[in-house]
Parts: structure tokens; C-alpha cells; sequence
């Protein structure tokens, strides 16, 4: 789940840097609640023109690679819950632009 509270990493002694964010998510969060979260509210946006950018951070081994979803070609399952954000992402772009070709 994400944790809200505090949006901002305050970095040297006195604080020079400030680093904000707008969340973290703890290792139980699944790959769909995660899109849903972080990646849909985007969708509208980028779809009017706007950029939308997600980052993952974090060491090496943590996931960020399989949350971003660049082994998704290892997949069979295009519904897998296992999907990372990438591909759910361009999935859900081609269906807003078929819903919009369709109005």
C-alpha cells in the first residue's frame, strides 16, 4: 500500500537538498493495484498531450525492472497479474484511442 504521509527527503546537514515524491509502496502491493494507483490517473493526461513520467527507484534486485514491466515479453498472458506498468499502460492507451475512433 502506499504511504502518504511524508512526500519529501530532506538530504544533507542542513537540509539542502529536498528531494518530494508522491508515494512509496511497500513489497505486498500487487502489480494491478500499483497501476492503478500510480499509472491510470495519468492516463487522461497524456492522452490531452500532456507528459507523464513515472520512475522507479530503488537497489539493485529490488523489483524495478519487473515492476515497470520490461520482462513482460517473458508473459503468455496479456490479463497476468504479473504485468508490469509499461504494458498495462499501452494497453490502456490503444482502448482509449478504439473508444474514442468508436464515439
Amino acid at each position: 500500500s502506499a504511504c502518504p504521509i511524508n512526500r519529501s527527503i530532506d538530504i544533507g546537514d542542513n537540509g539542502e537538498r529536498k528531494f518530494t515524491y508522491d508515494a512509496a509502496f511497500d513489497s505486498n502491493i500487487t502489480q494491478p493495484e500499483l497501476y492503478e494507483t500510480v499509472a491510470r490517473p495519468l492516463l487522461s493526461s497524456f492522452l490531452d498531450g500532456y507528459n507523464a513520467t513515472i520512475m522507479a527507484y530503488g537497489q539493485t534486485g529490488s523489483g524495478k525492472t519487473y515492476t515497470m514491466g520490461s520482462e513482460a515479453h517473458n508473459s503468455d498472458d496479456d490479463g497476468s497479474d504479473n504485468m508490469g506498468l509499461i504494458p498495462r499502460f499501452m494497453n490502456d492507451i490503444f482502448v482509449s484511442l478504439n473508444q474514442q475512433k468508436e464515439k
